[in-house]
């Protein structure tokens, strides 16, 4: 039973991977009235493992580390050093597994189309002479010109007036990459973003080990949904929605981007109308997968991606990652974004997997896969979780850093706001997520060691 007269010196919102990473900072500093308050019934967030036919984990979430490092893109605050995920992974002796450094390199995928089998030889130039115009034009485009308009310009030789396999194309590159639709992605921003060097890897045992070390020795309540937030006075209120109220003297706000952009939580007095601005410029996502396990691989087995060029008007299932490949277990990871996710958000099971079976027997039609060669099966549904209604966020036209930057902004030196839309350098990132909530922890730090009352509090 919560003791209704303690005050918290920092009461933080959302144990997913940025609410975790800040109160251990806090921790390691010294600070242990700290509380976390998550609405789900388990820590991570968009992070999310499980275990499938008790024989493999897989991911409903994020699952790669973007990059280990030394190094991103050559940006300065990052030069020689590693992925800060990869060096959790090694403080908690978490084991990952290798897998590319690239995903767009030239022999890592195999582009199949609606006709049946492999696409003609012919796309391929198309596919990697559609990266190169980007590269090349990207830096001049106009602010508010989106990647569907961008490629207007671009000559596709023979399919130009097929307007359903120019989006699947596309639809790999930057889709899949950015989590919005091509009419909504930023074709100047995204290139804007950036991420670690070196290879990209997984974890065998699951991504979820990550936040489960982190929240160790961490005091955080479960179910406990927040409604109302009230930072009128110098003591803020938080109350649940089963009417339980805590207070705290500061505050981090790590909930994703679609639940402060739904009002969801109601802010008195109102946020400051410029960050409320910036929230509603960042896109709010759409990204799920259906992991399939099957009795043995019918798929090429030394490929990473099955791109898939479906007559849909919404590209559905436009690429699949072999997790044979690197576990050696018989796993597809078939992949629907935005609008396909939207639409497959509201089939069942039996629908969904239905679905994908049709696409996979287009892709190999000699395979002959029915349901009774499925052992089981996992999918993620994000749009229709209450507490997070995404997956991740992306760079929407006619946003940029700037609106980042403001969301993450402090309010009246009391209440800071973290989460991977708040880091635009690495947007949509787990690695996002969590220099967040470092960041948002020095923050409060900073302001306690401005003001010498606040640091004396804080001590008691």
């Amino acid at each position: 039973m919560e003791n209704p007269e303690q005050i918290y010196d920092v009461i933080i919102i959302g144990a997913g991977i940025s609410g975790l990473g800040a109160a251990n900072h806090l921790k390691e500093q010294g600070y242990e009235n700290v509380l976390i308050l998550e609405s789900q019934d388990r820590v991570g967030g968009r992070i999310y493992s499980q275990n499938l036919n008790d024989e493999v984990t897989v991911e409903l979430g994020a699952s790669w580390i973007h990059g280990i490092g030394p190094g991103a893109n050559d940006i300065p605050e990052w030069r020689d050093k590693m992925n800060p995920l990869y060096e959790l992974s090694t403080k908690y002796n978490i084991k990952t597994a290798k897998t590319f450094n690239d995903m767009y390199e030239t022999d890592q995928q195999k582009i199949f189309w609606y006709k049946g089998g492999e696409m003609p030889s012919d796309i391929y130039p198309i596919v990697y002479e559609s990266r190169s115009f980007y590269q090349q034009n990207c830096k001049e485009t106009d602010e508010e010109l989106s990647l569907h308009e961008f490629f207007k310009k671009f000559d596709f030789g023979p399919y130009q007036d097929d307007e359903k396999l120019k989006k699947s194309i596309l639809g790999f590159d930057y889709e899949s990459e950015y989590d919005g639709d091509l009419s909504q992605l930023s074709a100047r921003q995204i290139n804007n973003l950036q991420h670690f060097d070196g290879e990209e890897r997984l974890f065998p045992l699951g991504y979820s080990q990550i936040p489960n070390a982190l929240a160790k020795s961490l005091k955080i309540n479960l179910n406990s949904k927040i409604q109302k937030i009230d930072y009128t006075r110098d003591i803020i209120d938080i109350q649940t929605t089963n009417n339980i109220l805590y207070k705290t003297r500061k505050l981090i706000v790590t909930v994703p981007l679609a639940i402060l952009a739904s009002n969801v939580i109601e802010f008195t007095p109102l946020l400051p109308e410029k960050k409320i601005q910036s929230i509603n410029r960042l896109g709010v996502g759409f990204f799920d997968k259906l992991i399939i396990q099957f009795e043995e691989v019918f798929w090429d087995e030394d490929i990473d991606w099955l791109t898939y060029i479906s007559d849909s008007e919404t590209s559905d299932w436009s690429i699949s990652f072999n997790h044979y490949k690197y576990m050696k277990q018989p796993l597809l990871v078939m992949f629907n974004t935005y609008s396909s996710a939207i639409k497959f958000s509201l089939f069942n099971d039996e629908e969904l997997i239905s679905s994908a079976l049709v696409a996979l027997n287009i892709m190999y039609p000699k395979a002959k896969i029915t349901r009774e060669n499925i052992k089981a099966f996992k999918r993620s549904n994000w749009s229709t979780n209450e507490h997070i209604k995404m997956s991740y966020s992306f760079a929407k036209v006619g946003c940029s850093s700037a609106d980042s930057e403001e969301i993450a902004k402090g309010v009246d030196n009391k209440v800071w706001f973290a989460g991977e839309h708040t880091v635009f350098e690495f947007l949509g990132t787990v690695t996002a997520a969590y220099i967040s909530g470092l960041r948002a922890a020095q923050n409060i730090l900073k302001e306690i060691e401005r003001d010498p009352n606040q640091k004396l509090e804080l001590s008691q």
